[in-house]
């Protein structure tokens, strides 16, 4: 977590089915279908609660992180049909937004 931003991070490198744990959320990822299906557990660390999650997929080409899509709060899933990049390995990361942070 970034203290000075609000945002909690939580990060996956994909295989075929793999499991990321960290002390308050869980992903996982699904890639029996034609997209990668992302699903984690709610971050519950905030007082506020989340507002929003980012998710994110680590461009190798560029070295940056690359905003994919937001889900509110309440969708804690994403079936990424939008990223194709020319990588054998995508690593994601959900990032917590939180209500009425700054």
């Amino acid at each position: 977590m970034d203290p000075e931003s609000n945002i909690f991070s939580e990060k996956l490198i994909l295989r075929k089915v793999c499991f990321y744990r960290c002390k308050s959320m869980v992903l996982e990822v699904d890639l029996e279908g034609k997209y990668p299906v992302l699903r984690w557990t709610p971050y519950q660390q905030w007082e506020n609660g989340v507002l929003s999650y980012d998710i994110e997929v680590f461009n190798d080409d560029l070295l940056a992180w690359q905003f994919v899509a937001s889900t509110n709060a309440n969708t804690r899933f994403y079936a990424d049909d939008l990223t194709d990049l020319s990588q054998g390995i995508y690593c994601y990361r959900i990032r917590a937004r939180e209500a009425n942070g700054y």
